[in-house]
């Protein structure tokens, strides 16, 4: 009798306390793609990390999508992070995510869970607390570039959008290397706000992913100055060494310094994911592929009042050096990034389906089955 109760009692309470979330599954970023213990790093999750259910079971926006960092739903106790979705795909079964990993280790494996299958919920406020700008925090910039490039390309950290120039038309959004990227025709195609987003700063970094075949000296993100040729911020292939990507600010005093990159052939029309950092008006550094690849020591002076910020082109006195090929996933930050979190965003991005492991997905409000012996000792006590 006494087991019967206890018995009856579990399954009531299970009910009563039961989540509006009925599937989760547990992803577990492996330690040895991360190149050092990093605190708020946005994790990127694709459709090989997680089971292909979620595409029938969450709701077609993924406004249902959660992720927690304990094994608890989110109206169960569980501790959610903000998450951003690029893409949801559920024709294709296609998805992009992005979480803010709130901690991931180099040295033990961290867990995170993805719960879904909620036909209630919504998808955040891109400013509350577990919305998407809110992965981006640190960040002064981030394109997906997931839009068509006939409409203006959105900045997920809520700031200002870019402006579409050239002949651009519905077809030069294509599949990119994560998610979508946009096809640049090397001609007149480029994408521009109307303000400077680095301008004089000592500290900051520039990436980007990129794929091409050109020969010419293009511009994959620029600033420069309409009034003058100088001063600017360039980050180029095919500028210094031909094949190779260079990292280049000149000030006001026509005083150029450069990082470049001849290690490594950029024009190969294979992917590359190129950052530009710089530390100080005396140190910067270029990475290609999440290793370093060149530094500078040179000192660079004041860059007075720039006032464009182009992908694919500069603008200064007019638009020019413009670049043919692909570019996805460009980010500014005023501060600078380690060579750790490079190398970790690198490994992410290039390979999802090796740096997050899934686990098989659960019913959540199932009771969990207790072994005989537990149970029997339960009714003992």
């Amino acid at each position: 009798m006494k087991k019967l109760i206890i018995t009856i009692l579990f399954l009531s309470l299970s009910k009563l306390y039961a989540s509006s979330w009925l599937r989760g599954e547990k992803i577990t970023i492996q330690s040895s793609k991360v190149g050092a213990t990093l605190t708020d790093f946005p994790v990127m999750i694709d459709s090989s990390n997680v089971d292909l259910e979620i595409f029938t079971l969450a709701k077609s926006d993924g406004g249902d999508i959660r992720i927690t960092t304990n094994n608890s739903a989110p109206d169960a106790g569980g501790i959610e992070v903000p998450v951003d979705i690029e893409r949801f795909d559920t024709v294709n079964s296609v998805m992009i995510i992005w979480f803010k990993g709130s901690s991931i280790s180099s040295t033990v494996d961290t867990d995170f869970w993805i719960w879904y299958d909620n036909s209630a919920a919504t998808l955040p406020l891109a400013t509350a607390i577990y919305g998407s700008q809110n992965v981006w925090t640190g960040y002064d910039a981030v394109y997906h570039m997931k839009e068509q490039p006939t409409s203006n390309i959105t900045d997920a950290t809520g700031g200002t959008s870019l402006t579409p120039g050239g002949t651009m038309t519905t077809t030069d959004r294509v599949d990119g290397k994560v998610g979508f990227a946009i096809d640049f025709d090397g001609v007149d195609d480029h994408l521009s706000r109307g303000s400077a987003i680095i301008d004089n700063a000592s500290a900051y970094t520039i990436s980007a992913w990129l794929k091409t075949s050109t020969t010419n000296n293009s511009k994959v993100v620029a600033e420069g100055k309409t009034s003058n040729f100088r001063p600017l911020t360039v980050f180029s292939v095919n500028e210094e060494s031909l094949n190779g990507m260079s990292f280049e600010q000149r000030d006001d005093a026509l005083v150029s310094v450069f990082a470049d990159n001849s290690t490594v052939t950029m024009n190969d029309n294979t992917w590359h994911y190129a950052v530009g950092v710089q530390t100080n008006k005396s140190s910067r550094e270029i990475f290609v592929d999440g290793a370093s690849r060149a530094t500078d020591t040179a000192t660079i002076g004041t860059l007075t009042a720039m006032n464009t910020f182009t992908i694919a082109a500069i603008e200064r006195a007019s638009v020019s050096n413009f670049f043919q090929g692909l570019i996805d996933e460009v980010r500014i930050k005023l501060g600078t990034l380690s060579s750790s979190w490079i190398s970790t965003e690198y490994n992410n991005q290039n390979s999802p389906s090796t740096f997050v492991v899934e686990s098989a997905p659960f019913d959540v409000n199932s009771p969990a089955v207790t072994p005989k012996k537990n149970r029997r000792r339960k009714v003992i006590q």
